[in-house]
């Protein structure tokens, strides 16, 4: 009866004499809203004439689970599974290369063949190393910082005493060099 209107189910029940039990919800990606999923004893059992049968209708929804977290491929298929439609956009993130970081739908029941929007991580734009010779350490080190970069403050003893207007305790270069475009 998988697949039956639930009135049609109905009357195939009465026509072989079994009784209808109280009829079941439940969510199903590919059982449209309200026509029989299953029976319970299950299709194909052998039961005695006036026997209750449970039917089980859609309801015309499924579950959508969390998604974030999980790469972009795995996330599909789940969404796939489900029978759900999917839009993909990118943006820029520290998260994992490809890994779905934001859904537009929450947790929960939607209904069948919904749309979902998944955001993924991609790569976040490379910065351009400030020059920063001459500014003091604190200040060097807040220029770069903001730019998502890692500071290691080093001590030159083997560079000559820097020429004016740089100062000791100043930046005196940076590796990479001024100028250069490097991954956050």
């Amino acid at each position: 009866l998988n697949g039956y209107a639930f009135s049609d189910a109905q009357a195939y029940l009465a026509l072989q004499g079994l009784v209808l039990g109280t009829p079941q919800r439940e969510d199903s990606p590919t059982i449209e809203k309200d026509r029989v999923t299953k029976t319970d004893p299950p299709a194909g059992t052998t039961v005695s004439p006036g026997a209750t049968i449970t039917l089980f209708q859609s309801s015309g929804y499924v579950y959508l689970p969390n998604l974030v977290g999980l790469d972009q491929a795995a996330a599909l298929a789940k969404l796939g599974e489900l029978k759900l439609n999917s839009t993909v956009v990118s943006e820029p993130s520290d998260k994992t290369l490809n890994q779905v970081i934001r859904q537009d739908r929450s947790e929960g029941e939607v209904t069948q063949g919904s749309s979902i929007t998944l955001t993924i991580a991609a790569a976040l734009p490379p910065v351009t190393i400030p020059t920063v010779v001459g500014e003091p350490e604190t200040q060097a080190t807040n220029d770069i910082t903001k730019l998502g970069l890692t500071v290691t403050s080093k001590c030159d003893a083997t560079m000559p005493p820097p020429p004016p207007p740089v100062t000791p305790g100043s930046a005196t270069r940076t590796d990479p060099p001024a100028g250069s475009s490097v991954p956050p």
